[in-house]
């Protein structure tokens, strides 16, 4: 679905009673926004798969746009995520050790840390890419477009929260259901047993993605 069609599916199936025209437009798709983020969030999409070409002695590269690095092998040898710190302790200024260690932060411009330093080769990358809210945002859709049949999510997920801001959180019950039963079928389609919740408290999961 594209966020114009999801703005209408809230409208009729999420927030359907006599409040159905509580919320304008842009209060809604900012909602929308931030629901198909959280949940795109939650279940580590999209994903993309890149390669990159490493000088002989580089130390780090570029990956822009990514959130999250899900595997990195150069020069075919994989290498496994590490401290900062761990990964500074085998620089070792080139030479034909295979890349062993690599250290992704988003908040540090999108550069990704290997050690020891590339023997030259190719990077082979798995990575969760950021969003980018659309523009129009009507003709775009959630998550890119990926898993259209469970965009729904995302309605229910955007009036979820729009109940909770507007302090009708008793009427939200119907909501939770319909947002857990999707979460279930997407999660179980993806193979996933360790999805956030995201309509639990964090400090009630029992999971990691819940903190941090």
């Amino acid at each position: 679905m594209t966020f114009g069609e999801l703005r209408a599916f809230t409208r009729r199936y999420v927030i359907a009673d006599l409040y159905e025209d509580a919320y304008p437009d842009d209060m809604l798709d900012d909602a929308l926004w931030q629901a198909s983020v959280e949940t795109a969030a939650a279940l580590d999409i999209p994903r993309v798969v890149t390669t990159v070409d490493l000088a002989a002695g580089a130390q780090a590269f570029q990956l822009p746009d990514a959130r999250r690095v899900i595997t990195l092998s150069v020069a075919g040898y994989p290498a496994a995520s590490a401290d900062l710190r761990e990964v500074a302790a085998l620089w070792d200024g080139g030479g034909d050790r295979p890349v062993k260690l690599y250290n992704f932060d988003p908040r540090r411009a999108d550069q990704v840390v290997i050690a020891p330093s590339s023997p030259g080769g190719t990077a082979l990358v798995e990575y969760v890419a950021a969003l980018t809210r659309p523009d129009p945002f009507d003709d775009g859709e959630p998550w890119d477009g990926l898993l259209a049949p469970y965009h729904a999510l995302v309605a229910y997920r955007a009036g979820l929260e729009l109940f909770r801001a507007d302090e009708r959180e008793n009427e939200t019950e119907s909501i939770v259901m319909q947002y857990q039963n999707r979460l279930a079928e997407v999660s179980a389609f993806l193979g996933r047993t360790d999805v956030p919740n995201l309509v639990v408290p964090g400090e009630a999961r029992d999971d990691e993605g819940a903190r941090g």
